[in-house]
């Protein structure tokens, strides 16, 4: 399956349908499932907020299925949903300079 990985901005953490906008998308490269990548997002996310600037806010990076032209795969991600195979996706929120965590 060809993946992608990809960082968000989480706009509405209140609302069960947050408005999410997509800040960068990557293909990476093989036909390895999505969650072959889990250990990277931590890394790839918190460096791809600090390149881009980022401001204050919510965030995460997820693995996802691309189609043939590169952009994300809605109808393949729903496909491993219904098989029960979670997407690979980390959260953050972000101070605008480094990770929050909790105390």
């Amino acid at each position: 399956m060809r993946c992608g990985i990809a960082l968000y901005e989480i706009r509405n953490p209140d609302s069960l349908s947050s408005y999410e906008q997509l800040i960068c998308l990557g293909e990476l490269p093989g036909d390895e499932p999505p969650g072959v990548w889990q250990d990277c997002l931590t890394a790839w996310g918190l460096a791809k907020l600090r390149a881009h600037e980022c401001r204050f806010g919510m965030y995460f990076a997820a693995v996802l299925p691309l189609d043939e032209g590169g952009a994300p795969d809605d109808a393949a991600a729903d496909l491993l949903l219904e098989r029960d195979e979670l997407p690979a996706e980390r959260h953050f929120t972000w101070s605008g300079y480094e990770e929050l965590v909790p105390a």
